[in-house]
């Protein structure tokens, strides 16, 4: 029963489609992408926290309901079933007293049989001339002692209707439809839709008392007093914007971020890696259905940057942008669209470095990722003030022609962390053998 497919409603554009599995949420990659795109829009746009969540609670409303429904067909087909059955053993019923009927007939045809008043009178009593014979004949059974001759007329017209009728019940039999459930397996169905039902019910509960929990907190300026300050008391009733965690080895590498002025500042020397990483970052957050405006300043746009777009899967990626040129300005208002901007690199705006700190306090709902040129003693160019106001600072190196970026800070995850850009995996450091 692995292929079954499940009849589902598209939780973002409505659309009726059969799932491969009963947790089916989406028609099409696209439509599910379109889905993680408007809750990230709702998120840019400032709006409550719990919004996202309101969403997701609509989509487990809509799956448990299918799942009831699934349920309730599956307590239909089985009531079918019974009935099915009834209806068989009750024509077999019929058909199996006619025949005996028939035999009956076929024996009597044409023949005088002996039989007292009483048979006379009983069978004299019924109009229909196979229900006379059939009343005169048993009751010429149990009468035992004999009297005037009586001959059993229309027999051959009798045994004709009981064809007939038999005739008719086999093909109403023939025209029952086979109940579903005779295709399932009611009880293994039934098990795993209430196992669903239970998970789901769970998530909808923790969904729930989350929506709850975030309509009764507040923002953070709202809780401040005249002196700018909060109690401990309203920190743990106030909202905070949610923590995202990109896909597979890079989403273990970067930790659990907070979509709330993060800024990740990456450095190392030329030939490292710097560009290819921070292309394998955007992909994590496209993934999430985030849109990027990658400012590529450094190396331009080019057959180099094509690789790396076929490299890391982005060709039919609509909302990943790129463009060669831009100043400082130009990034500011690219920040109020794009959920994710890259810049490569920093020096090339030609501002100060002060400015870093401004951007990500100012679009506080804007991941940025910027790559920072070293100095000849390998110090981030601008100084290092940049690396103290960056939520994560990743410095890239290679070994033996290999390329790697480390964790040297990182407030959502312990820092000494290696990744290898080529084959996109966490590994022990090469110049070490230590795993962190």
């Amino acid at each position: 029963m692995n292929d079954k497919k499940h009849k589902k409603t598209c939780a973002y554009c409505s659309k009726v489609y059969y799932a491969k599995n009963i947790r089916g949420t989406y028609c099409s990659d696209n439509c599910r992408v379109k889905a993680n795109r408007k809750f990230s829009v709702k998120a840019t746009q400032n709006s409550p926290v719990e919004l996202k969540e309101e969403e997701e609670l609509k989509i487990i409303e809509n799956q448990i309901q299918q799942n009831e429904a699934e349920l309730q067909t599956l307590s239909e087909n089985a009531n079918r079933a019974k009935a099915y059955e009834d209806k068989k053993e009750l024509y077999n019923s019929k058909i199996a007293q006619l025949q005996n009927n028939r035999s009956l007939l076929v024996r009597n045809n044409g023949k005088f049989i002996k039989g007292g008043e009483l048979t006379k009178d009983v069978a004299d009593s019924f109009k229909d001339p196979v229900d006379k014979l059939l009343a005169g004949a048993f009751t010429y059974l149990i009468e035992s002692n004999l009297g005037n001759p009586m001959k059993f007329q229309n027999h051959d017209q009798a045994i004709k209707r009981i064809d007939q009728e038999i005739k008719s019940i086999e093909n109403e039999f023939k025209q029952l439809r086979v109940p579903l459930f005779f295709e399932t397996l009611y009880n293994d169905d039934k098990t795993r839709i209430y196992s669903d039902l239970t998970s789901l019910r769970s998530k909808k509960k923790e969904l729930e008392e989350f929506i709850r929990k975030a309509k009764n907190s507040k923002d953070l300026s709202q809780l401040k007093d005249k002196d700018g300050f909060i109690s401990a008391k309203d920190v743990s009733n106030a909202k905070f914007p949610d923590r995202i965690k990109l896909g597979n080895d890079i989403g273990d590498f970067l930790g659990p971020i907070e979509r709330n002025r993060c800024a990740i500042s990456l450095s190392g020397i030329p030939g490292s890696g710097k560009t290819y990483f921070s292309f394998d970052l955007m992909k994590g957050f496209i993934d999430l259905g985030l849109s990027a405006g990658y400012f590529s300043m450094e190396e331009g746009i080019s057959d180099l940057t094509r690789e790396k777009i076929e490299l890391y899967g982005l060709q039919n990626e609509e909302n990943c942008k790129f463009r060669e040129n831009a100043t400082l300005e130009d990034i500011q208002n690219y920040a109020k669209i794009f959920d994710v901007i890259v810049i490569d690199s920093w020096g090339k705006l030609n501002t100060e470095i002060d400015e870093f700190d401004k951007l990500r306090v100012k679009f506080p709902n804007t991941f940025f990722i910027v790559i920072f040129q070293l100095t000849s003693s390998k110090q981030m160019r601008g100084g290092p003030k940049a690396a103290y106001d960056a939520s994560v600072n990743i410095t890239t190196f290679s070994e033996n022609d290999k390329r790697y970026a480390i964790n040297t800070k990182n407030r959502y995850v312990q820092t000494g962390f290696v990744y290898s850009i080529d084959t996109r995996k966490i590994v022990p450091d090469p110049r070490t053998g230590k795993k962190r």
